[in-house]
């Protein structure tokens, strides 16, 4: 579990250094292609989120806190389901611009 929340904290960071050079960036190509790699450092954290939820919820369940465990669950689940839904677009189809 602790690896999770470490490596989402890095795609955290990885992130923030990402924002600064799309700003330095000066190509358009450049920082597009910036762009779509903060939307999968994204995906990333959140699944990494998801994955320590997870964790949690079978430590509780263990422990006999189903309602807590169901929590976790739930959220892990939520956040699956917003990654594979159109809220978080990586890549665009032909034609189509990613992100919208």
């Amino acid at each position: 579990m602790e690896k999770y929340e470490t490596t989402r904290e890095s795609f955290d960071n990885a992130i923030k250094m990402l924002e600064k050079a799309s700003k330095q960036a000066a190509e358009k190509r450049e920082r597009e292609r910036i762009e779509k790699l903060e939307k999968l450092a994204k995906v990333r954290m959140n699944y990494c989120s998801a994955r320590a939820n997870v964790e949690r919820a079978r430590i509780l369940g263990k422990q006999g806190e189903h309602l807590a465990a169901a929590e976790k669950f739930g959220s892990a689940a939520y956040t699956c389901a917003c990654m594979h839904s159109k809220k978080f677009p990586i890549y665009s189809k032909p034609g189509e611009n990613a992100g919208n």
